[in-house]
């Protein structure tokens, strides 16, 4: 990713964390719409599980300046996920809910360079979640 596109991503991450809850409860709102068979992964309750996501959201959005140290905790991730029933499916469904929330929070902050850069960097960590989880 360009530097570029790595402080846009960082500058929507800052306006997504004052809005936190909201974020969170329309993920996975759009989430469990999408696909209601991924409620049954998700235990903690809706704040814990906010939480979660926006830590793991910003761990990966700081980390993408330096992608090598923070990709061995992303392919944990993958391999961690499958334990909670995610197959490789799932990644497109939260590709979508993801990128729908951007939207929702972001409105016209939510520009098509936002777009694209969210997209390639979700696709990025995807990947290597995915190949660690699913290729052998």
């Amino acid at each position: 990713m360009t530097k570029e596109r790595i402080q846009l991503l960082q500058q929507n991450f800052i306006r997504l964390l004052s809005v936190s809850d909201l974020t969170g409860q329309l993920f996975y709102k759009r989430l469990f719409e999408l696909d209601p068979s991924t409620r049954s992964m998700f235990k903690a309750d809706m704040q814990e599980m906010t939480r979660q996501l926006m830590q793991t959201v910003g761990m990966i959005v700081t980390g993408l300046s330096t992608p090598g140290e923070v990709m061995s905790l992303v392919a944990e991730y993958g391999r961690k996920h499958v334990e909670y029933g995610v197959v490789e499916a799932h990644y497109d469904t939260v590709r979508t809910a993801l990128l729908w929330t951007l939207d929702q929070i972001l409105g016209s902050e939510f520009t098509p360079e936002s777009h694209a850069a969210w997209t390639e960097a979700y696709d990025f960590i995807a990947k290597v979640m995915k190949d660690a989880a699913f290729k052998k």
